[in-house]
C-alpha cells in the first residue's frame, strides 16, 4: 500500500489528476468533483481455516485451509451512518486478518484506509491484503481534494456448534465478596486486535432511550480516545436494547482463527448475544449458551481474570471460567 498523510492528500490527489491530464489529447479535460461516496463494496477471495475430526479416533487434525468466494457475501453500505458491514455472517474459521477487497466510488474518488494509530492514510490498491479482526476506518477524498467522507468498515464472522464453549459453567454455593454486579451501567472492556495496551470498551446505559444507549470507546498505546454512540435504531433486527440485558462480558471466541475476544451480552430471559463487530450488531450464536437450568438472570458481573458470575431469579449461583483455546 502507498501511505501518505491526510494533509498530504490534496497533492497526492492533483499529482494523480496532471498525470491522467497528460496521457489524454490535448482537448480532452478531465473533470474533477468537489464530492466523494463509496458506492461498491465487495469481497474477494476470503481464506477458512477448520480443524477437520478425524472419523475413527474422534481426535482434531491440524487446521485446514479452504477458500471461498466473498462476492457471494453482500456488504451493506450506510451512507447516512457512515458504515459499510454484512448482515449474512462469514463462516466459521475465515481469516479475518488477510482480506482483499474492492471499492466502488462516486466521481472517481480514491478510497484510503486509515490507521489504526494514528492520521496515516493507506492507498487501497489492487491485491492489498487488509486487516479486519477490528472495525476499520474507509476514508474516500475528492477527486479535487476538497471533500473526504470516512466509512466504518466490519465483517462479521458466524460459529459453528463445537464441542468447546465460551463459558465453562459450574455451580457455585456464593456470591464473590466485594463483586457488585452490572446495574445502570453496563460496562465491558477487552485488548484491541494485537496492539499491545489497546482496549475497546463498551458502556450499556440503561436509563437512558433504550435505542440509544450504547457507546463505545477505542482506547490505543498512543493517545486515549473519544466515546462514540453506536445507535441501535427499532428497525435493526441485530440492535441491543438495553431494558433486556443484565449484563456485558467478555468471551474467547470459539472455533475461529486467529483467536479474539468478543463482547456478549447477558439478557434478563437466560439468552444471550454476541457482537463481532464491537457494538454495532448483535445476533444469537451457539457457543455462548448459559447453563441448561438457570431461568431468567437476577444479576451478573464479570471479574478481572474473566470468571463470569450469575444468579437466576430462583437464586441459583454459577460461576463461568471464560475459557482460552485449549487446542
Amino acid at each position: 500500500m502507498t501511505s501518505f498523510k491526510h494533509n498530504a492528500a490534496l497533492p497526492f490527489l492533483l499529482a494523480m489528476t496532471t498525470l491522467s491530464s497528460c496521457l489524454k489529447s490535448s482537448d480532452e479535460e478531465v473533470p474533477l468533483y468537489p464530492d466523494a461516496a463509496v458506492t461498491s463494496f465487495t469481497l474477494g477471495t476470503m481464506n477458512r481455516y477448520i480443524y477437520v475430526t478425524r472419523k475413527t479416533t474422534g481426535q482434531k487434525d491440524s487446521l485446514v485451509k479452504t477458500t471461498y468466494s466473498g462476492t457471494s457475501y453482500s456488504m451493506n453500505i450506510d451512507q447516512n451512518r457512515g458504515l459499510i458491514y454484512n448482515s449474512q455472517p462469514l463462516p466459521t474459521g475465515t481469516d479475518l486478518a488477510h482480506v482483499l477487497i474492492k471499492v466502488g466510488t462516486k466521481h472517481s474518488s480514491v478510497a484510503t484506509l486509515k490507521s489504526l494509530t494514528g492520521d496515516t492514510l493507506r492507498y487501497i490498491g489492487t491485491g492489498d491484503s487488509i486487516d479486519f479482526r477490528q472495525p476499520r476506518v474507509l476514508r474516500v477524498i475528492s477527486s479535487d481534494g476538497t471533500y473526504r467522507r470516512d466509512y466504518t468498515v466490519s465483517l462479521n464472522v458466524e460459529q459453528e456448534a463445537t464441542a468447546d464453549s465460551a463459558f465453562a459453567w459450574s455451580r457455585a454455593t456464593e456470591w464473590p465478596d466485594g463483586l457488585l454486579p452490572q446495574a445502570d451501567t453496563l460496562s465491558a472492556q477487552w485488548s484491541y486486535g494485537v496492539m499491545a495496551d489497546a482496549t475497546y470498551q463498551l458502556r450499556l446505559i440503561k436509563t437512558a432511550a433504550p435505542d440509544s444507549c450504547l457507546w463505545r470507546k477505542i482506547t490505543a498505546p498512543v493517545g486515549g480516545g473519544d466515546w462514540t454512540l453506536i445507535p441501535q435504531e427499532p428497525e435493526n433486527p441485530h440492535r441491543l436494547t438495553a431494558a433486556d440485558v443484565t449484563a456485558l462480558v467478555v468471551a474467547t471466541e470459539p472455533g475461529v482463527s486467529p483467536l479474539h475476544t468478543v463482547a456478549v451480552a447477558l439478557m434478563a430471559d437466560a439468552s444471550t448475544r454476541v457482537s463481532r463487530d464491537e457494538g454495532i450488531t448483535w445476533v444469537q450464536a451457539q457457543g455462548y449458551d448459559l447453563p441448561d437450568d438457570c431461568t431468567r438472570l437476577l444479576r451478573a458481573a464479570q471479574q478481572t481474570d474473566g470468571t463470569v458470575w450469575i444468579e437466576d431469579e430462583s437464586h441459583r449461583l454459577w460461576k463461568g471460567g471464560v475459557k482460552t483455546d485449549e487446542r
